[in-house]
């Protein structure tokens, strides 16, 4: 890639295909994803739904580059090499005009051009099982920000304003029988930094049913910096749930520790959304840490974690143990390269359905940076999950790594295997 050096009179310019648009309004239906870059060592991830609200981002991202003396070349994932050095057909660009008068195009960083959000939903709702008269119904919020509460029965909706962010219950009482569905628009504008704090709790994880339309679009991603990241820790925690709506978390993006920390645990969820987790980019301490622990799901979305990279303690500790997944799909940790304390501890313990061998692209990112360690690393990951092959197939050869001895052990002093089709 051709590196940039910061320049007083730096030019940028978003576009779509090869048209640039001058920052025009873009349709309310559009939704613009930004950047995902690093500056300063830290992740920056921005959505916004029109070209204004796009200017004024990057004209912030300008500002902070020129007040740490970024490299402008970190704004980009490679320089586009296509014939007149064009954006290339449905990718957002940024043109940059050095200081010389040449022009590079830049392709924005994780972007899908401009993605129609028309079917993304701007509220987030719950159903409660059926209640009996008199009964009521709690939730707890920490983030800051304007809500509004729906309760389901024909009272007034409850505005919620909130100027910190510590938490309070809010309960609402229901003359009649029946199951209610309660439903939350609004946006927060700060979040706790502590990380074993959820953005929302529920007061009787026993009476929620069901859950529909997007947390994402009540409690998005508002920067990389302490504040501005939502945690989900524990949100569904034992309720009784049985699926998870597909635009559940869009909104929500980068990473922060114990971001989706016990979110679904125990719960009676039977699948994945297969882009549950796309927005969801690095690495940070206990981020899926029991995630889907106790849930009956049988398989695991080969692209769940597609954008996870790098590593942090205790991560995927404990992700998928005591579900009824029956086999680990090709690729699923491979953005995974580097070691730390406990990352893969017990990830898929006691998965007593856990049938057939590794796929060497698993790990592959892992394989291919020499088999790092840390302590504990994998400590426990396969434990219990006795029904594994011990040797590898027909046509297929076992990829060797000290990984399998030190950590993959199945019990009665048998080891999981890797292995690569012939």
């Amino acid at each position: 890639m051709k590196k940039l050096h910061f320049f007083d009179s730096l030019k940028l310019v978003l576009a779509t295909v090869a048209c640039v648009f001058a920052f025009a309004p873009a349709h309310a239906a559009d939704e613009i994803k930004i950047a995902t870059t690093k500056y300063n060592e830290q992740q920056f991830t921005q959505v916004e739904t029109d070209l204004d609200a796009a200017r004024t981002v990057i004209n912030d991202l300008i500002t902070q580059m020129q007040t740490n003396a970024v490299n402008v070349s970190k704004l980009a994932v490679e320089k586009q090499t296509r014939p007149n050095a064009t954006c290339p057909v449905g990718k957002n660009c940024l043109l940059v005009t050095d200081p010389n008068g040449a022009e590079n195009w830049y392709e924005i960083i994780g972007a899908d051009a401009v993605q129609s959000s028309s079917n993304v939903p701007d509220y987030f709702s719950f159903t409660t099982t059926a209640l009996n008269a008199g009964d009521s119904i709690s939730f707890g919020l920490t983030p800051s920000g304007t809500f509004t509460v729906d309760w389901g029965d024909g009272s007034e909706p409850q505005v919620i304003e909130r100027a910190l962010e510590d938490s309070n219950e809010y309960s609402h009482s229901y003359a009649n029988a029946g199951p209610k569905t309660i439903k939350i628009t609004g946006r927060a504008n700060g979040y706790s930094t502590g990380s074993s704090t959820g953005v929302l709790s529920f007061g009787n994880a026993s009476q929620i049913a069901s859950i529909d339309g997007c947390l994402g679009a009540i409690f998005p991603t508002l920067g990389s910096a302490s504040g501005q990241q939502p945690r989900f820790r524990g949100t569904f925690f034992r309720t009784r749930i049985t699926s998870i709506p597909e635009n559940l978390f869009r909104g929500v993006t980068g990473a922060a520790p114990g971001m989706f920390q016990y979110t679904f645990q125990q719960t009676r969820i039977t699948s994945i959304p297969e882009n549950l987790f796309s927005g969801i980019t690095g690495a940070a301490d206990s981020m899926f840490r029991q995630t889907f622990r106790q849930t009956p799901i049988t398989s695991i979305p080969a692209g769940l974690f597609s954008g996870v990279t790098g590593a942090a303690d205790y991560m995927f500790n404990s992700t998928f143990d005591y579900t009824k997944i029956t086999s680990i799909p090709a690729g699923l940790f491979s953005g995974i390269t580097d070691a730390a304390i406990r990352v893969f501890d017990g990830t898929f313990y006691n998965c007593s359905n856990l049938t057939g061998y590794i796929p060497e692209s698993t790990f592959a990112g892992l394989i291919q940076n020499n088999s790092p360690d840390a302590n504990n690393f994998m400590s426990g990951i396969f434990g219990g999950a006795s029904g594994m092959a011990t040797t590898c197939p027909q046509n297929t050869t076992e990829v060797s790594t000290p990984y399998k001895s030190a950590y993959w052990s199945i019990g009665g002093g048998n080891y999981a295997v890797m292995c690569r089709p012939n």
